[in-house]
């Protein structure tokens, strides 16, 4: 159980996904543990089969994890069995990197968490993400074990048909279509493939986190300006077709896109996604901007670069803003008239 739900939450092979399991005597709560070093995530599991297929997990379990999550942390080996140790390099190799993000994952044939589940991991977060987000959360319930099972496992090509309206397009070197997408066509296509439709090279989708929170807020309060604030999403495929139907129109237009990958837009796609299955109605409004970039009869390594690019160029932090705010403007009008 740990490990099929690694192969469709982490995107990892049945391989790795089978060796990461660091289940038995001395572990825990820690079922399964896999470094994905491309994403820069490490995943540590707990797993529990429930018979009646309808409840959650025992408080007793949750309480047991977060206590070696919490162990793990701090790099305290001692109390952990030898598949544990066996993987502390790697573990250390995390915890060393600044840019490392944390997903506990809770997989189990119930439908939902208790209450008292939900106050236990809230507690985890709470006091690890204290000073900065590091440590995310993913509960893969039942529902989501019989999705993996329609949608497949592993890292196949997602081949999809795509509706873009008012869009354009880029004939050379390389060809392109852009314009917009419904959310509620984002939330669908998030709903089939979840993490699958990122590529390995980028950060995967973090869940709940504080630019998450804001990209939800958005569609809520303001789903017609979502488009103005938000960057949009950028797709790579291996082959792109644009369908007949509509004739020349740009107004809607439908494609055949043949191996699909997100470089870019990970978390506002995830978070689409995250909406779509608890309030599909709420991205009724909502439109996001999408660029879809065929490889076909580029260099190879174009889509990394453009994966680097995109995720690497133009980086903006909270600090840049600083000239906006009104305080600092007049901060820096009452220092130029004591120069003066």
């Amino acid at each position: 159980m740990a490990a099929y739900a690694l192969t469709i939450e982490a995107v990892a092979t049945v391989d790795i996904a089978g060796a990461s399991i660091t289940d038995g005597f001395d572990d825990n709560g820690l079922d399964a543990i896999f470094y994905d070093r491309p994403a820069r995530t490490l995943w540590l599991v707990q797993s529990k089969f429930i018979d009646s297929g309808t409840g959650g997990i025992d408080n007793g379990d949750v309480e047991k994890f977060t206590k070696g999550v919490k162990k793990l942390i701090d790099g305290d080996f001692s109390r952990f069995n030898k598949k544990v140790n066996d993987r502390k390099d790697e573990i250390l190799e995390a915890l060393d990197d600044s840019s490392v993000k944390i997903q506990i994952l809770f997989a189990y044939t119930g439908k939902k968490l208790s209450t008292h589940n939900w106050d236990s991991i809230n507690d985890l977060l709470k006091e690890q993400n204290d000073t900065e987000e590091v440590l995310f959360f993913v509960d893969f319930n039942i529902d989501k074990v019989y999705k993996g099972l329609e949608t497949g496992i592993g890292r196949a090509p997602i081949n999809e048909d795509i509706t873009i309206s008012n869009w354009g397009y880029i004939d050379e070197p390389f060809k392109s279509y852009y314009g917009q997408i419904t959310g509620t066509d984002l939330g669908l296509l998030w709903e089939k493939y979840g993490r699958r439709l990122f590529t390995e090279n980028i950060r995967n989708f973090l869940g709940t986190s504080t630019v998450n929170d804001e990209i939800i807020k958005t569609i809520k309060t303001e789903p017609d300006n979502f488009i103005y604030f938000n960057n949009g999403i950028t797709i790579v495929c291996d082959n792109i077709k644009r369908k007949l139907i509509g004739g020349a129109d740009k107004a809607i237009g439908a494609f055949t896109c043949i191996g699909i990958a997100v470089v870019n837009g990970a978390q506002t796609l995830g978070s689409i996604g995250s909406l779509h299955e608890s309030n599909p109605d709420e991205l009724s409004k909502v439109k996001v901007f999408v660029k879809f970039i065929s490889l076909e009869g580029s260099p190879t390594g174009f889509g990394q670069r453009i994966t680097v690019a995109t995720n690497t160029q133009n980086r903006v932090e909270k600090k840049d803003f600083v000239s906006l705010d009104t305080e600092q403007g007049r901060i820096k009008i009452e220092k130029l008239n004591w120069i003066i």
